[in-house]
């Protein structure tokens, strides 16, 4: 998934594909002897690819033949090559950018040292994302990989001895194709412009599961699909696919305050939206057992002094580590509650309910600035995660939100939170009323912006 594929052509076996194939070649196979498994059918949709053409090509500074698909987006190519020479090698590299008649890959990053990834070096063609593709010689030959996918928006290929035309090559995007559900329509383009990035980063990303990013890792980061999953399950039908995926996906990184607490969120985000108990009730016994690991050594109200985290992952104005802890942590215990009343254990949901408040009563007295109705991070993330978590006292939310307005005027409307705060920044604005604010940072075209990231 990460290197790309390899695929020599003529190593193909005649008739592989046809009823009755003679196997007579297969002097080293042994028949099967053990029993095999049960197979269990996946619940949610196949991953398909949907064929898109190039918008231009071009040919670049090492002259090879790059297509432009016009926007990024996860996927493959498909190679329609005429008249091959056996043996020829073809490379198809893929870029999410090309600058000055150069493709970017810096997002990628090679697994080897860059010149031991050339075809000179030690392991030729070992750079992330390359297919390679030997010709085994016929008037037409059809290559798409199977299982590979990169993100980009450009492919260029080289070592094909025939002519190149928009046909030659073609992009197959390749996503989970789960119902679409929700839609924006405004006649505001800048809008429509960010919901189309926002669509396509969403499909880029949930290929068999969701993924941190569809170029470097592809890996199945559970702090990325925790902040977007709301988003997700109002744009598509995620109930299959997440309640498994958070049932039994490989997940990283368990162990990490704000990430592993995907383990309580993601379950009560699919209730919300499904009514979804069986996923709830497959969680809860996970949700003990993070409690009891994270409060192992604490008094009851006594808030962690630190633990592993990334923090407010990529925030301009990060808070410190302790306060996004506790914050967690204390949060840990209201939804333990609420879960636990779902599946009606009363006695357990009461326990997690008085310890979330004793919990709040102490983050409120360590870091609670009254005179000031701001909390000691001075920021806005700092104001964001107990207002997000109901941590915050009920009387002290209006004030507090005032802050927060405050705050981001200051900013110049823009949002200084990072990965977990982006995602209520603008919901307690227009709660508190200032929709005017929550306005003016949607359409704010400098940095740090939506708009901006997009124009970028």
């Amino acid at each position: 998934i990460q290197f790309g594929e390899r695929y020599d052509a003529r190593l193909e076996i005649d008739g592989w594909n046809e009823a009755g194939t003679n196997t007579s070649s297969w002097s080293t196979a042994v028949k099967n002897t053990y029993s095999v498994p049960e197979l269990i059918p996946q619940k949610y949709p196949a991953s398909k690819a949907h064929e898109t053409r190039a918008v231009e090509m071009s040919t670049l500074n090492d002259s090879s033949i790059c297509y432009d698909f016009g926007t990024n987006s996860a996927g493959r190519a498909k190679l329609v090559l005429k008249d091959t020479k056996a043996g020829e090698v073809v490379i198809v590299r893929y870029a999410e950018d090309v600058y000055e008649n150069e493709a970017c890959t810096e997002i990628y990053g090679d697994v080897y040292y860059t010149y031991e990834s050339l075809a000179s070096g030690r392991a030729p063609y070992s750079a992330k994302n390359i297919d390679v593709y030997i010709c085994k010689g016929a008037d037409v030959e059809i290559f798409e990989p199977e299982f590979t996918y990169t993100g980009f928006g450009y492919i260029y290929v080289s070592g094909y001895s025939g002519e190149y035309t928009l046909d030659t090559v073609r992009k197959m995007d390749t996503y989970t194709d789960n119902d679409i559900v929700g839609t924006v329509e405004t006649s505001n383009e800048d809008i429509m412009r960010l919901w189309d990035a926002v669509t396509r980063s969403y499909r880029s990303n949930i290929i068999g599961g969701p993924q941190d990013c569809p170029t470097r890792e592809k890996n199945f980061w559970n702090g990325d699909i925790q902040v977007f999953a709301s988003t997700a399950s109002w744009y598509t039908d995620t109930k299959a696919i997440l309640s498994r995926w958070t049932a039994a996906g490989r997940k990283m990184h368990l162990g990490v305050y704000g990430w592993e607490d995907e383990e309580y969120i993601l379950p009560l985000v699919l209730y919300r939206y499904y009514k979804n108990t069986e996923v709830v009730k497959e969680k809860y016994p996970v949700v003990k057992n993070l409690i009891n690991k994270r409060c192992k050594n604490l008094s009851s109200g006594q808030l962690p002094a630190k633990g592993p985290t990334y923090g407010d992952h990529q925030a301009v104005k990060k808070v410190p580590d302790d306060f996004f802890v506790a914050a967690y942590y204390s949060y840990m215990y209201k939804c333990a509650a609420e879960m636990a009343q779902i599946l009606g254990y009363t006695g357990d949901a009461l326990t997690y309910a008085k310890e979330f408040e004793a919990c709040r009563k102490t983050f409120n007295e360590k870091y609670y600035l009254e005179k000031q109705k701001d909390y000691s991070p001075k920021m806005q993330g700092g104001i964001v995660l107990p207002m997000a978590f109901g941590i915050a006292d009920d009387k002290n939310m209006e004030s507090l939100a005032s802050t927060l307005n405050g705050y981001i005027i200051a900013d110049g409307y823009h949002l200084n939170t990072g990965f977990m705060g982006n995602e209520y920044n603008l919901g307690i604005l227009c709660d508190y009323g200032y929709t005017e604010t929550a306005w003016k940072v949607m359409t704010n075209q400098e940095y740090p912006s939506m708009l901006n990231m997009i124009d970028s």
